[in-house]
């Protein structure tokens, strides 16, 4: 039977893959060219996946104090993760989340101290990603409260800045592959453009008040699990 620390090490091979940005900040191989997938069809495959692991986790015999420590953490963040997924729906109600992931999964390869060959394809990639990631963005998003309508619009700047300067560090290194990223480079632009025409006039918001709101009960159990 698996233990503690093997299905920790699940829990971040799943997360990793449902996030591939986050496994770049952390260096974990494997991961670096992708963006995540989070249209309805992939988050229901990573719910039921965390589901699994934390079932494995309740069933666990353990008699060791840091390992019973090491379990219910993991436990109560998954908990936290799968009430998310499942009540308030980030990927649905959050344009902003799509947008910084985008961003994060560039600055986490333009971080590196030395631009190699790996970083530079795997930048190349991740930007040839962006018209499928705001294509699905704009089939996903539903009723997004307009605050964080105007928090992702703000970084989709910030976005395009990322890629200008993508661009400047790794086009010798583009080059040297035989790809000089413009037919890439001109179509993650116009995806950009694309998902600010969308958020501007296509994507009814949310214009309630409290629509950014989780609810205190929420914010309770958040405050008791993690």
């Amino acid at each position: 039977m698996a233990g503690v620390d093997d299905l920790c090490r699940s829990f971040l091979d799943l997360w990793y893959h449902f996030d591939p940005a986050a496994a770049t900040r952390a260096g974990a191989p494997g991961q670096d060219g992708r963006l995540g997938a989070f249209n309805a069809d992939s988050v229901r495959l990573h719910v039921a996946a965390l589901r699994s692991i934390a079932g494995a986790i309740e069933d666990l015999d353990i008699d060791d104090t840091d390992d019973e420590i090491d379990r219910t953490g993991l436990l109560d963040h998954l908990r936290v993760l799968l009430f998310r997924f499942e009540h308030e729906y980030p990927w649905r109600r959050n344009p902003a989340l799509w947008v910084r992931h985008a961003c994060d999964a560039l600055d986490s390869l333009l971080s590196r101290e030395v631009p190699d060959g790996a970083a530079a394809a795997a930048t190349l990639a991740r930007i040839r990603a962006l018209p499928r990631f705001f294509s699905d963005a704009r089939d996903t998003l539903h009723r997004p409260p307009q605050l964080l309508v105007d928090v992702a619009l703000a970084e989709l700047e910030g976005l395009s800045t990322l890629i200008v300067a993508a661009a400047a560090r790794f086009a010798a290194v583009w080059q040297a592959l035989d790809d000089d990223g413009a037919d890439a480079l001109a179509e993650a632009d116009n995806a950009i453009d694309r998902m600010r025409e969308a958020l501007h006039s296509e994507i009814a918001p949310d214009l309630s008040p409290g629509g950014v709101a989780i609810g205190e009960e929420e914010v309770d159990r958040r405050l008791h699990h993690e």
